[in-house]
């Protein structure tokens, strides 16, 4: 009944408490500290309580003015505390942060306002504190410290419980097409949260022991011109594609007109108060740097010159993978080994395609790791193409010579193989494209000779 009674008196207060808690938790810390060093100096309370000038308390003004001073350098430690998540940690070493800090707190207008304010609110502290500390004749202590004691834990625990309040809504669960968000003068848009810009970053991966398909996270790092970098967090990946899948969904979801996408749940309850949402330009440059079908790509290569993964195992997981590879820029090399591919682009034609594909990157690969880490002689196709190609197609080479480096392997002596493959195989695949577009061309004039015969009869 006294939250329920709170609510309805108080509401703003308690819509910012979870904007106030971190300031709240740094005056505390601070002023603590501040009064156990003067407590322990003095040598206990009624001690300090003997500091005046004339009838003035001295004690509550200076600790409220040390306290005033020092705590704004604590801000960004009580954020962390509060808040805890990749932002607010690395926000807590960054001398920027602490740099702005003192340009806006220790000049010459904000230093007299902090010093006064400190004096002032330790003054009427100390009015208020003096007789709980040192207790007053005559009344025990638990019916005057302990109930206001209780009294004060109880109000800050109902008013700061609110900054764990989950009435904002995730991303995945937000219906864009709810009537309310379908205006077209005065749209709304649905403001959501999602758990750090690391909940997009997932990519598809295989197990190098057992082929099957797994879901890696990624954690992103923003460069200085907007794009995106990203590192593989090695301790996060889950079994099966769920995990990628429900990524891509919600970068699609993310860029919808209709939602205003946070990177934290407080982001999205004070909504454009205390961050801005991630704009569609910052999508997009966040969801072309996932490397969706790269990982998947380099794994099944690795697998299929160096594993112990039966190859037909191996087929199985990259026809699992097929429909998500298909979504992907890398769709082309699927669909072009044949005229007849693209037809079949979710079948068995670019399953073959891809497989056809990997035994040209094989063989590519092998021949690169022949003249880079064994020093052979070159051969018809140099270091620095086999390079410019397998990068092109989509293979990640530094996970690639990682994966192979953990499983020691080395190049099998079958090298003129490698380079009829090499030389071969791409030669096979332009006669294929001339043989289509003959055929293209062929129907284009039987189609236009009939339409003409038609015509003139």
């Amino acid at each position: 009944m006294l939250y329920f009674s709170a609510m309805v008196l108080a509401p703003k207060s308690f819509f910012w408490a979870p904007l106030l808690l971190p300031f709240a938790v740094g005056n505390s810390v601070v002023a603590s500290g501040v009064y156990l060093a003067a407590d322990l100096a003095a040598g206990g309370p009624v001690a300090l309580s003997k500091f005046k000038l004339g009838p003035l308390p001295l004690t509550g003004p200076l600790i409220g003015a040390a306290t005033a001073v020092t705590v704004p350098l604590a801000y960004p430690a009580s954020w962390a505390i509060v808040y805890q998540g990749q932002e607010s940690s690395g926000q807590l070493m960054d001398p920027e942060l602490y740099s702005l800090i003192y340009n806006m707190c220790y000049n010459s207008f904000m230093f007299p306002c902090l010093l006064t304010t400190g004096v002032g609110a330790g003054f009427i502290i100390h009015i208020v504190l003096q007789p709980l500390v040192l207790g007053v004749a005559g009344i025990p202590w638990t019916r005057l410290t302990g109930a206001v004691l209780a009294a004060a834990s109880a109000g800050l625990v109902a008013l700061y419980s609110t900054s764990t309040r989950s009435d904002v809504m995730h991303l995945r669960d937000v219906d864009v097409d709810d009537p309310a968000y379908q205006g077209w003068l005065f749209p709304t848009r649905a403001p959501c949260f999602i758990q750090g810009e690391a909940e997009l970053c997932w990519a598809f991966g295989l197990d190098y022991d057992t082929g099957q398909v797994v879901s890696e996270r990624h954690q992103p790092q923003r460069q200085s011109d907007g794009s995106y970098t990203l590192r593989i967090d090695a301790d996060v990946r889950q079994p099966g594609p769920a995990s990628v899948v429900e990524a891509m969904n919600l970068g699609k979801k993310a860029q919808d007109s209709r939602v205003r996408c946070y990177t934290s749940r407080r982001g999205a309850y004070f909504d454009c108060i205390t961050e801005d949402p991630m704009s569609r330009d910052e999508i997009k440059q966040l969801l072309k740097a996932i490397p969706s079908a790269q990982t998947a790509l380099t794994d099944a290569l690795v697998l299929s010159i160096a594993g112990d993964v039966p190859r037909e195992r191996l087929q199985e997981s990259l026809k699992e993978l097929l429909p998500h590879l298909l979504q992907t820029s890398l769709v082309g090399r699927f669909t072009s080994w044949n005229p007849y591919a693209k037809s079949r682009a979710h079948g068995e034609g670019s399953l073959q395609g891809l497989l056809a594909d990997l035994r040209l990157r094989a063989a590519q690969l092998r021949e690169l790791r022949r003249l880079q880490k064994q020093g052979a002689a070159m051969g018809p196709v140099q270091a620095e193409e086999l390079e410019v190609e397998l990068r092109a197609a989509g293979i990640d080479l530094e996970r690639a010579n990682s994966a192979l480096d953990r499983l020691t392997w080395k190049p099998g002596a079958d090298r003129e193989a490698d380079w009829r493959t090499i030389v071969g195989q791409p030669r096979q695949m332009k006669t294929w494209e001339r043989a289509a577009v003959g055929a293209g061309v062929a129907l284009a004039s039987f189609a236009v000779v009939s339409v003409g015969y038609s015509y003139l009869s």
